[in-house]
């Protein structure tokens, strides 16, 4: 044992030596590029260009080798190759066609870069060198973008790899073999992007300056390389006929506009170094120290194929700058993203050469290491943050329109509209999608409006920040009687992601719809009557359609600050809520009346209660009350809209799927027959598994509550009960108290126990299977210190605990920090108990008619004993009281009792005067009373002394007098007659 142990030292220097453990080492460095590459490989949603290879992927092998993409029924040609969208194809019939399997592709081949940077630059590097040149290919920002993008892009590091190495072998060894190898790498290369041509050029004109100089082959073999090079160039051609046609039109026009060579060549190392979802914070210091790097590390390594790699780079930004004189689609960085293992190495070479020098020579050694590995760390976390601009997102678009469909819904895409994003997010719902070139094309356009006009009852135009409907839309006059009803932004990084809604039915009507139960209302707009049915069961969450009646006259732009709040009740107990703004469409005087349908998300097992729904319009920043009403549920709306079991009902089972369980492409013209869709995996849906944790008697399907609270607040807790069938079958489940408390590992801080369920629905009545909430409410103290603490649960009958088990852990975490201002516009010295008045500010003066937003500071001197409210009294002229604001700390959402000494606190209150008020001086008090007895106020000393009615004295001011009303004189005015 003792020499075991002796030896394993020796051991580890023997393994340390070893040469196959930069062997190990890359494998290591390959799963853990692996891990990282398909940690979020698809987060980001389908944008365009994807949106065009999934179209590709899904068509015809004649589509695929002839360059063909099927855009909604329109054939037009791509520019890009087909090998590697064959190759996907291969791959998706073999995974399958989800975006996730088509992105594991590219992700394949962003791992594999990382081995085959290894091999290539150990032909010019060390060992160790060319570690650290494997390194940045693992930490390569860019390849982690692309490694989540259905794009070859992720394969062209991989094949310049593979060709570079291939061609550096057939130089050494003059074999057959690898000129073969190389050759066939090569028309690989370029069919799978034309970009890499350039890298080709490079490679052949090095060829031939290695055959001039050695003489090492013989004219027959340059003939052969020569004719194998206007082979592919014929083969290039054949495949890419849009480029060439596109390079000939701008040759014969004479308009060539070259893209910028120092804009290209700073977006290409900033691509490099820093990836699509960063950028150098300096400006351009690391972009120059790159280049630099790759310049110096061909100069100092003086090896042929290290000036070679050098003249690739530069042959690239040439070629890519000449063909940009003759090609619309431009991109640059992505389309020479093949060079980045080249700039990798040979940056790489310079701190290797470096290293060979003296003291400050490796100082410098270190420091260009540092510049080169820091910033791609930084870009490859940055790849992974959630930016503005991190993605298009039209999944969120699409999952928008599946929240709010409705029966009659199309939606028509424009030009820069991904359909199979919206395909594969809507391939089990019955809607359609149209492009807007039916709507416009002169063999199309007159029964493609026909089709719309005469089955669509709503239009959803997804488009990239098109124009609006009115305001030079591509819809404009092509719908009948449309109506824009709202748009909808969504996060773009290459364009905008918008979706305008579209009534093209009107939903306004004579008169409410029958059956509707009425609300007499005299307001404008005023809620007239309301109805609820089955909800939308294409949502993944479950919902009720609420469709609510208004009449309005006015214009749409004057409702935006109306919202409805939404409540389900029983005996005063809120057990749903829900608020909404009421998107009403500009009045018609004709049509007085229209209906407006939302959907009104519900959880699942709701007891059977009679319920009240109350429907409160509110108004303004203070969201006051503007009309309200309150209904008893009929128990036919309870079964089929309120009490959900589970979800998706059986009638809402996908009507899209075929006869053979393949969904049918929503991607259709109504002028030809639908296109088969792979079967894509469906959406995960709530259902009553009552798993979470289960007793003889009962089982628990989930546990509400949130995971982090603060202090003194109520913690609401829903537990949804399953009653067992077995239970249930003998004689019902008997009724049980539930405790919840929340404890630390030892001690129990604060409880609540009650009898499980409600009078009107007891536990004996709970049918088998059926999800049943149960909402409590957990009091937490104001004492309560931070940190984190157990929720646990236990069942009693007859004061017998029966089980237990804890549901999770909580944080109890403080308020943010508030600061007073550093000079207070109104000073005050008073104190109301714990609390001292500091000062007041005004965000204006306080007017007739006019809100004013008056801040009260206050510092906490201790702690308070009580829960109190802080009151802002205006008094008029007449000493009565003319308007005041009270609430609690932070609009109504703290107690005092939660606040500590030394804190502050920054009241708003929001008061205004009526336009009738008098004229005269009106005086500013402020104080505070106890919340739970509405009518004791708290001690207040100013100047000393105690104010009888305990008010704090802020100041006055002046309304002047009311304007007279203007007096016009009974004169009559008659025109002059003239001749």
């Amino acid at each position: 044992m003792l020499n075991g142990l002796k030896s394993a030292p020796q051991i580890t220097r023997r393994l340390a030596s070893h040469p196959n453990r930069f062997m190990w080492a890359v494998l290591a460095l390959t799963l853990f590029t692996a891990g990282v590459r398909f940690i979020e490989i698809d987060a980001r949603s389908i944008w365009l260009d994807e949106s065009f290879t999934i179209l590709r992927v899904w068509d015809s092998w004649s589509y695929v080798f002839r360059n063909v993409i099927n855009r909604q029924g329109i054939l037009t040609s791509d520019i890009h190759p087909f090998i590697y969208f064959a190759l996907l194809k291969i791959w998706s019939i073999l995974v399958g066609p989800s975006s996730f399997a088509l992105r594991l592709w590219s992700g394949f081949g962003s791992v594999l870069a990382v081995p085959l940077t290894w091999v290539l630059a150990r032909r010019l590097l060390s060992p160790r060198m060319a570690l650290l040149a494997t390194l940045l290919a693992v930490l390569s920002p860019s390849a982690q973008w692309f490694s989540g993008e259905i794009r070859m892009y992720a394969w062209l590091p991989v094949l310049t790899c593979l060709s570079t190495y291939a061609f550096i072998e057939s130089l050494r060894f003059n074999s057959r073999r690898w000129w073969v190898s190389w050759m066939l790498l090569s028309v690989c290369s370029v069919l799978v992007h034309y970009s890499m041509a350039g890298l080709l050029m490079g490679q052949v004109a090095v060829a031939l300056l290695w055959i001039l100089r050695r003489r090492i082959l013989p004219l027959r073999s340059l003939l052969i390389v020569a004719g194998f090079c206007i082979a592919l160039l014929i083969v290039l051609l054949a495949t890419n006929r849009p480029m060439v046609n596109m390079g000939l039109s701008r040759l014969e026009t004479g308009f060539l506009e070259p893209a910028g060579m120092s804009a290209l060549f700073f977006e290409v190392l900033g691509g490099t170094l820093f990836g699509l979802n960063a950028a150098d914070p300096t400006g351009q210091t690391f972009l120059i120290v790159l280049a630099g790097l790759s310049i110096l590390g061909a100069v100092l390594m003086r090896r042929f194929h290290g000036f070679a790699f050098l003249f690739y780079i530069a042959l690239s930004f040439i070629v890519w700058w000449l063909l940009s004189l003759l090609i619309d689609n431009r991109p640059t960085f992505r389309y020479l993203v093949y060079i980045v293992p080249l700039i990798h190495i040979l940056a790489i070479g310079a701190v290797a050469e470096l290293l060979k020098g003296n003291r400050w020579s490796r100082m410098a050694a270190a420091l260009s290491a540092a510049l080169v590995l820091l910033p791609t760390t930084y870009g490859l976390v940055q790849s992974f943050v959630r930016t503005s601009s991190w993605q298009d997102d039209w999944r969120s678009a699409a999952h928008f329109i599946r929240q709010n469909w409705q029966p009659g819904d199309v939606i028509v895409a424009s030009l820069y509209a991904p359909e199979a994003t919206l395909a594969l997010a809507l391939s089990d719902m019955p809607i359609q999608i149209m492009p807007t070139r039916y709507l416009r094309e002169p063999d199309l356009k007159t029964p493609s409006r026909a089709w719309v006009n005469a089955n669509a009852r709503r239009v959803w135009y997804a488009n990239a920040g098109d124009p609006f409907l009115g305001q030079g839309s591509e819809l404009d006059s092509l719908l009948v009687a449309p109506t824009l009803q709202g748009v909808y932004t969504f996060p773009g990084r290459s364009r905008t992601v918008q979706l305008q809604l579209i009534q093209l039915q009107t939903q306004r009507s004579a008169t409410q719809l029958p059956g509707a139960l009425v609300l007499p209302s005299s307001n404008n707009p005023g809620l007239l009557s309301y109805t609820l049915s089955a909800g939308n069961p294409y949502w993944e969450q479950p919902n009720a359609l609420l469709s609510l009646f208004w009449t309005y006259r006015g214009a749409a732009a004057q409702v935006t600050d109306y919202k409805v709040l939404v409540r389900l009740m029983h005996n005063e107990e809120v057990w749903w809520t829900w608020q909404f703004p009421i998107d009403i469409l500009p009045g018609d005087p004709n049509q007085p009346v229209q209906r407006v349908d939302y959907p009104l998300p519900l959880p699942l097992g709701l007891p059977h209660l009679p319920y009240q729904l109350v429907l409160d319009v509110r108004k303004g920043e203070k969201g006051e009350s503007y009309q309200q009403a309150k209904f008893d549920l009929p128990a036919d709306v309870l079964r089929c809209c309120v009490r959900l079991t589970e979800w998706p009902h059986s009638a809402g089972k996908a009507t899209a799927l075929s006869l053979s369980g393949r969904p049918v492409s929503p991607l259709i013209s109504p002028l030809m027959p639908a296109q088969t869709m792979p079967v894509l995996p469906q959406h995960a849906q709530p259902r009553a598994a009552c798993d979470l944790w289960r007793a003889s008697d009962v089982g628990l399907m989930r546990a509400e509550y949130a995971t982090q609270v603060r202090y003194g607040s109520k913690l609401p807790i829903v537990l949804t009960w399953c009653a067992q069938p077995s239970a249930v079958a003998r004689a019902g489940v008997e009724a049980w108290e539930t405790r919840l408390s929340l404890r630390t590992l030892l001690n129990e801080i604060t409880a609540t126990q009650r009898l499980v369920g409600t009078p009107a629905f007891p536990v004996a009545q709970w049918p088998a299977d059926e999800p049943v909430r149960d909402q409590y409410t957990l009091a937490l103290p104001p004492t309560l210190s931070t940190g984190w603490y157990r929720l646990h649960l236990e069942r009693f009958r007859a004061g017998q605990r029966i089980d237990q088990v804890t549901l999770g852990w909580i944080q109890i975490v403080g308020y943010d920090a508030v600061s007073l201002p550093p000079q207070i516009a109104n000073p005050v010295d008073g104190t109301a108990a714990a609390f001292q008045l500091r000062g007041y500010a005004m965000s204006q003066p306080i007017t007739r008619s006019a809100v004013a937003a008056v801040h009260t500071y206050w510092q906490v001197n201790a702690q308070p004993d009580r829960d109190g409210v802080i009151f802002l009294h205006v008094i008029g002229p007449d000493g009565e009281l003319a308007a005041q604001d009270d609430k609690q700390p932070e609009d109504g959402t703290r107690s005092t009792l939660t606040y500590r000494a030394g804190e502050f606190i920054d009241q708003i209150h929001r008061v205004g005067l009526p336009n009738d008020a008098p004229p005269g001086e009106y005086k500013l008090f402020a104080g505070v009373y106890d919340r739970d007895k509405d009518c004791c106020r708290w001690d207040v000393r100013q100047g000393g002394r105690r104010p009888p009615d305990d008010r704090i004295y802020l100041g006055s001011f002046t309304l002047p007098a009311l304007p007279n009303p203007k007096l016009f004189a009974n004169i009559i005015y008659l025109p002059t007659l003239s001749r």
